[in-house]
């Protein structure tokens, strides 16, 4: 075997998915009432406003618990990569949980924390195998580069979230079940 294809195989294998969970988070403050973030961000259809993979969503329903939600993205070099979940944790105006329904290992969570009468932070948690990782983005990344990079993609949500709501944009851009395709 020559030298080049042998290191090949040995970055290969050192990226191979082990089914290891990789978990991401950030948070942020915003400068508006608990009860209105959490109102457009639990609302996952209202997600293609304030997250750049995002391109469509659809919804059984208002988001609740047992809502199931199938959500388009674009992520890396892969389009169209579609994810099936359904809302496991629901407690307003603090938490939506929603977990993978297809088998996949993954979750999203979004906490908030009400700072005073006018602010809230809002947590939003990620996690995922790195399977799922590698079928998501089609390259061997070591599943804790891809964590690192992601954690940075979720930040820049978080800060359009922050623009939208603080701008009083939310309640243009809001988006309902109801409305949904």
């Amino acid at each position: 075997m020559k030298p080049i294809a042998l290191l090949a195989l040995l970055v290969m294998s050192a990226c191979a998915p082990t089914g290891k969970l990789v978990r991401m988070q950030a948070q942020v403050e915003i400068d508006r009432p608990i009860e209105d973030v959490f109102a457009f961000a639990s609302e996952p259809l209202n997600d293609t406003a304030w997250r750049a993979e995002t391109e469509g969503f659809t919804s059984s329903g208002p988001a609740g618990p047992g809502v199931l939600y199938d959500e388009v993205i674009n992520v890396g070099i892969q389009n169209g990569f579609e994810m099936h979940t359904r809302v496991t944790g629901y407690e307003s105006p603090r938490l939506i949980r929603a977990e993978s329904r297809d088998g996949r290992v993954f979750f999203a969570q979004r906490d908030f924390y009400a700072l005073g009468p006018e602010r809230t932070r809002v947590v939003y948690t990620v996690a995922a195998d790195d399977h799922l990782i590698r079928s998501i983005t089609i390259l061997p990344l070591d599943a804790g580069f891809a964590g690192q990079f992601y954690q940075i993609v979720i930040r820049s949500y978080l800060d359009r979230l922050k623009t939208i709501m603080e701008s009083g944009a939310d309640r243009r851009l809001a988006v309902s079940a109801r409305q949904a395709p």
